[in-house]
């Protein structure tokens, strides 16, 4: 009986395990893909970040001490 019980329990592992490798193999894909595009253009994720961030720190400096 406890035999069974842990072979349940250690199947029921291997399975969650699969499926979070599974999950970070979707994960890194995603992340290449992102590298592949910003290798290509990274102008456009330059003005995105501007875009999501506001201005960066070299213009908050040049304004400062304007």
């Amino acid at each position: 009986m406890a035999n069974q019980n842990i072979s349940k329990l250690l199947q029921n592992k291997i399975e969650l395990l699969k499926a979070e490798v599974e999950n970070a193999k979707v994960e890194l894909q995603k992340w290449q893909t992102i590298e592949e595009e910003y290798n290509q253009n990274p102008e456009k994720f330059e003005l995105m970040a501007t875009l999501l961030l506001g201005e960066n720190a070299d213009q908050k400096k040049a304004r400062k001490k304007a």
